[in-house]
């Protein structure tokens, strides 16, 4: 995709913060939206700085920054391109909440609760439905956001067979069950999870919800949560856009 920089990096030289660090910002933005893909060449710092009418060295700190926090890479020619897909990596390696994930961004994070309720499951591609007796679930959607833009949609699924009192629970404990359920009543420790990453088009409930276009390719992660004792208590699945990049513990 042919990108106009001028358009894209504004440089207003009465602001006090540096140059390099107005540049490095709204790249970070370009770069982090699903309007470049992985391995798409950035322009040269060196033409960059020609457009903006700045310094070159104000391009190369802000080129700097963005290759440490893995945005870019170069070539053997220095050529800059695009390595989003290093940082979604790195999401699924690594071990920290959805909310601090969104803070490292330098974004406000906020959550949605959409629903919260108890669903008979009969079929799931995570959830091993032949060990449950009681193919009652509470499930537990939320969407959390980025700047109040739509980043990661999280469904989870709780069996009631395992943790009866979640029946009596109403819509105000979203989001908290870990903590006020779980821990309190049954002695739960949120020990790990498991993860199976796969691509996924977006259809229309999702799409929705995620304010983008129908048939858009992103990341579907299904999740399984293991207490203390290596015994599986809840289920999930995640969704993500293309251009989602950070490392995160699921927040129950």
């Amino acid at each position: 995709m042919s990108i106009e920089y001028r358009n894209e990096v504004m440089i207003d030289r009465r602001s006090t913060k540096p140059i390099h660090e107005q540049i490095y910002s709204q790249l970070e933005n370009l770069l982090s939206s699903a309007r470049v893909i992985n391995n798409e060449a950035v322009i040269k710092a060196s033409d960059l700085a020609k457009k903006l009418n700045v310094s070159l060295e104000e391009v190369e700190k802000a080129y700097y920054l963005l290759e440490k926090n893995k945005f870019i890479k170069f070539d053997e020619s220095k050529v800059p391109y695009v390595i989003k897909y290093a940082r979604i990596l790195d999401f699924f390696s690594k071990l920290i909440f959805i909310e601090d994930g969104i803070k490292s961004l330098g974004k406000e994070p906020s959550v949605e609760n959409i629903e919260f309720d108890i669903v008979k499951v009969d079929n799931s591609e995570v959830i091993p439905i032949h060990k449950y007796k009681d193919d009652r679930f509470l499930r537990q959607t939320r969407l959390f956001k980025a700047d109040d833009e739509p980043y990661f949609y999280l469904e989870e699924f709780y069996p009631i067979e395992r943790f009866p009192k979640l029946m009596t629970l109403d819509k105000d404990f979203c989001g908290t069950i870990y903590v006020n359920v779980l821990q309190k009543e049954y002695d739960i420790d949120f020990v790990r999870n498991k993860r199976k990453v796969n691509v996924h088009l977006f259809g229309p409930k999702l799409s929705k919800i995620l304010q983008v276009k129908q048939g858009l390719t992103g990341f579907k992660i299904d999740l399984t949560y293991y207490d203390q004792n290596n015994i599986a208590f809840a289920y999930g699945h995640a969704y993500s856009l293309p251009h989602f990049y950070f490392e995160y513990d699921v927040h129950l």
